[in-house]
């Protein structure tokens, strides 16, 4: 039997088993969060893992889906140590003792993609080694296509116009390829290092290149403790008030400054160790351009100075719609989440549900947002509530409040406020030199009388719409009026030729009044 035979009868039994659990958990009767969450399960740790990714995607999934997304776990049945070290020899092409003394048989880490052991290498220096389980790309792009086969069945179910399965399944793969693809998290490592060397207080994992390949990964041993641990951190001299200021601070430098941050902070993904904050796991990091950064600090920015138009303005920036919403009707709305939570104290104000609330409202006006604010808010989520269990005092807004006043104040922001103010004033310098003349002008027309002022009454669409009805049912009415008394006018002249016992043009007249007439009675109906 051919090898392409045998890949035909692996997928038409592995299809089967999709189709096998859909209909046990009736995926065509509908679609709950519980149940989405049981189907992912239920079909293995690869899906597992999609649903992980998707949980952070509420620009893809409703809130309600991703939170019971996050409650999914990627620990699986770790490896043989014996399997692992056949595995690492195979990717090296040689024995692994000539590379490391030892390989620890108790992992660090047992997930879908990857198990991590602690090793020494032959120098002994001791390392981390992060190694892919093996064909998991080929099994992952398998059920990608398979689960893609599914979908197409989904159009003729009550929830096939509810979701676009394929468009879940399309993101599903492009941020599960970044994670599988090794060479990413090890060019990701490299550049955080990069971004934060000047930055005392925080560090991530050297890479050892020369030994990490595409399905292998060779790190620097981070011990310490993770962030969460209160209790070890105490006892370890730390103040954990400082720790929690220093990682929402360094969180936000990652977003505006660095436009390069962590997609998953959850406690396990970051530790601390002789006074630094370690970063781990840096496979799924989120990218921003320099203008969606600069939006991002104008919204905490407006948020702080309760200025709900700057802020409406920012937002409808940042995002894409297909027809313009109604701006009038999105900025009552943003009016009314700004004084909702400008009544609340700042200690009160949670900064990732407020980004999820503002999502929230978009989405009802057809406004889609970038994918990188629905990963910023679930982060901003992650990080409050993780800091609630090892500082519950801090609040992330203060900290975010402090971080942008002091950015605003330090002497890179004056220098680059002063280069802009130059650079706006030399290419408006032609205009300003006719200033002068031109406020003369105006003084000299208001002072003859001669100015005039045109006042514009802005209102929303559906308002304009329904005052251009109204005006042309007027004008309509003022011209049907006119027809009828100039048939009145035109019956008093005996001397015109007659039709229907009435001048000829009267008969005219009085047929365009009933048309128009006719016109109005119609709208009027629609109207209704």
């Amino acid at each position: 039997m051919s090898v392409e035979s045998v890949k035909k009868i692996k997928d038409g039994k592995r299809f089967r088993e999709i189709l096998a659990i859909l209909r046990k958990h009736q995926f065509s009767q509908g679609l709950t969060p519980a149940k989405l969450r049981a189907i992912f399960e239920d079909l293995g740790p690869t899906f597992v893992k999609f649903g992980q990714i998707l949980s952070m995607r509420s620009d893809i999934l409703p809130q309600e889906y991703c939170r019971e997304l996050e409650g999914l776990r990627t620990d699986v049945t770790p490896l043989p140590a014996e399997t692992i070290r056949r595995i690492v020899s195979e990717r090296y092409g040689r024995p692994w003792e000539q590379v490391f003394s030892d390989i620890s048989p108790q992992p660090l880490g047992s997930a879908s993609i990857a198990q991590v052991h602690e090793a020494r290498l032959v120098d002994g220096t001791q390392v981390v080694v992060k190694i892919q389980r093996p064909d998991i790309k080929l099994t992952a792009e398998r059920d990608i296509k398979l689960m893609k086969r599914a979908a197409g069945l989904m159009k003729y179910t009550p929830i096939g116009s509810a979701l676009d399965f394929n468009l879940v399944l399309d993101e599903m793969w492009k941020a599960l390829q970044q994670e599988l693809d090794f060479g990413v998290e090890a060019d990701n490592l490299e550049e955080f290092r990069a971004c934060n060397r000047d930055v005392a207080y925080v560090t991530c994992p050297q890479v050892y290149r020369e030994l990490s390949s595409d399905g292998i990964l060779v790190m620097e041993y981070i011990g310490g403790y993770q962030i969460d641990d209160a209790e070890g951190l105490t006892e370890a001299g730390y103040d954990l008030d400082e720790i929690a200021v220093k990682l929402v601070n360094n969180y936000i430098k990652q977003i505006t400054v660095d436009r390069f941050f962590h997609a998953d902070p959850h406690p396990g993904n970051i530790r601390v160790r002789d006074g630094k904050i370690v970063w781990l796991d840096l496979g799924m990091m989120g990218r921003l351009s320099k203008r969606e950064a600069d939006l991002y600090m104008g919204i905490i920015k407006t948020l702080y100075s309760n200025d709900s138009l700057a802020l409406t303005d920012v937002l409808l920036s940042l995002c894409q719609y297909k027809t313009p919403p109604d701006r009038l009707e999105v900025g009552a709305c943003v009016d009314a989440l700004v004084a909702k939570y400008k009544s609340m104290g700042m200690a009160d104000i949670n900064l990732g549900a407020v980004v999820t609330e503002f999502v929230d409202m978009l989405n009802r006006f057809g406004v889609s947002v970038p994918a990188s604010l629905t990963m910023l808010g679930r982060s901003l989520l992650v990080i409050q509530g993780m800091l609630a269990g090892v500082s519950p005092d801090t609040n992330v807004m203060e900290i975010v409040a402090d971080y942008i006043k002091a950015a605003a104040s330090g002497p890179d922001a004056i220098e680059a406020k002063a280069k802009s103010v130059m650079k706006q004033l030399l290419a408006s310098g032609d205009r300003l030199t006719m200033l002068p003349e031109q406020a003369s002008d105006l003084i000299r027309k208001a002072g003859s009388g001669q100015l005039s002022v045109n006042v514009r009454n802005s209102c929303s669409e559906s308002e304009f719409e329904g005052r251009y009805a109204l005006v042309n049912r007027i004008i309509l009415c003022l011209l049907d009026c006119a027809l009828l008394l100039g048939t009145a006018l035109l019956c008093s002249l005996a001397a015109m030729p007659h039709f229907l016992g009435m001048p000829w043009l009267a008969t005219v007249f009085l047929a365009a009044a009933a048309v128009v007439s006719a016109v109005l009675i119609v709208r009027g109906r629609k109207k209704k």
